[in-house]
C-alpha cells in the first residue's frame, strides 16, 4: 500500500539500498499497471537506474502513459522504459502463426505497428524492450514449432528493430521449457544459435540507439523489411523452412558507395537481386550493409 507515508519510503529507501547494494544496472518491475503513476516516478527517482515495466497493454497510449504521465514531453517522467508488449503480440503472431487480431502470419501489419509506436506520445521509443519470449511466455522454439528459419527471424527483429533487445536464456538452445535451468544444457559457444546471436549483437552495436527506423512496404504479407538509417537493411520473412528462395519484392536499396557493394552483414555474401527483387537462398534473415567489393571472400 504505497498511499501510507511509512510503506511508501521504506519501499523507495529499500529500493536505493538494494541498487547499490548489488550494483545493478537495470531493473524489470512487474506489474506495473497496479501502482500509482507518482509513486513509480518517485521509484525511477529513487533507483537512479532504469526500470522497465512489465505492462501488457496494446494501446500505444496507455502504454506511453508509464514512460510521462500525461504522455508525451510534457509529462512527468515515470519509469525510463517499459516493455514492448504491443509489438511483442503482432511479432509471435507475425513471425510463428500464433492468433492475434489482424497479425496471424501478417508481417505487414507488424511493421504498421512499428510505424504507429513511432508516432505516440512515447518520452523514448528506444527504451521500449523488445523481445520474443520470456520467463512467463510460450518459449519462441514452441510456438515456432521448432522452425530454425523463422525462430532466427523472430530474433532478428528482436535484435534490430528500434528499442533494447531482450533475450530469455536458452532462445539460442532452442530451449521449449519455461523457467527451467540452463545448466544442464552447457553454455556451449559453438552452438550455431549462439553464434547466430553473437553476430546479430555485433551488428547491433554498429547501430546508433537513436538511428532512425523506417519500414519498406513489400508486395507480399509474408515479409517484413525495414532500415536503421541509411545504411542497415534488414529482410526477414514467415516462410517455413521447406521454402526455397525467399524474394523481397518492391524495395530500393541506395546506389552503394564507389567501390561498395550491399552485402549480408551475416554470412558477408554479395545481395543478389533478379528483376527488381532481392532473391535470399533461403528463409534465414538478411542484413545487408555496404562492404567493400575486393575481398577474397567475395570472389
Amino acid at each position: 500500500n504505497q498511499t501510507d507515508p511509512f510503506v511508501r519510503q521504506t519501499q523507495l529507501d529499500w529500493i536505493k539500498w538494494f541498487v547499490q547494494e548489488y550494483d545493478i544496472d537495470y531493473l524489470r518491475l512487474d506489474t506495473a499497471p497496479f501502482m500509482e503513476f507518482d509513486f513509480l516516478s518517485d521509484l525511477q527517482e529513487s533507483a537512479n537506474v532504469s526500470i522497465f515495466g512489465e505492462v501488457t497493454t496494446t494501446n500505444l497510449t496507455f502504454h506511453a502513459q508509464f514512460q510521462s504521465n500525461p504522455p508525451g514531453p510534457a509529462g512527468r517522467p515515470v519509469l525510463d522504459g517499459v516493455l514492448n508488449f504491443p509489438l511483442y503480440y503482432s511479432a509471435l503472431a507475425g513471425f510463428c502463426g500464433e492468433w492475434w487480431p489482424f497479425s496471424q502470419w501478417n508481417l505487414t501489419f507488424l511493421g504498421a505497428r512499428m510505424e504507429q509506436q513511432l508516432e505516440a506520445p512515447y518520452r523514448s521509443v528506444e527504451r521500449l524492450g523488445n523481445f520474443v519470449d520470456n520467463h512467463d511466455t510460450p518459449r519462441i522454439a514452441s510456438v515456432c514449432n521448432q522452425d530454425e528459419g523463422r525462430i532466427a527471424n523472430a530474433v532478428a527483429w528482436t535484435m534490430l528493430a528500434k528499442g533494447m533487445p531482450i533475450i530469455y536464456y536458452g532462445t539460442e538452445a532452442l530451449l521449449t521449457s519455461i523457467r527451467s535451468s540452463f545448466w544442464q544444457y552447457g553454455f556451449d559457444t559453438k552452438r550455431e544459435g549462439f553464434r547466430f546471436m553473437k553476430t546479430l549483437n555485433q551488428i547491433r552495436s554498429t547501430i546508433s540507439a537513436t538511428a532512425p527506423l523506417q519500414v519498406h512496404p513489400t508486395s507480399d504479407d509474408g515479409t517484413l523489411v525495414f532500415s536503421r538509417g541509411d545504411s542497415v537493411f534488414v529482410f526477414l520473412n514467415n516462410k517455413a523452412n521447406t521454402t526455397g528462395h525467399v524474394e523481397y519484392c518492391g524495395v530500393r536499396l541506395p546506389e552503394p558507395e564507389t567501390h561498395y557493394h550491399w552485402a549480408n552483414a551475416l554470412t558477408k555474401f554479395p545481395a543478389r537481386f533478379h528483376e527488381g527483387c532481392l532473391v535470399a537462398a533461403n528463409t534465414l534473415p538478411l542484413v545487408l550493409t555496404q562492404r567493400p567489393r575486393l575481398q577474397s571472400h567475395d570472389q
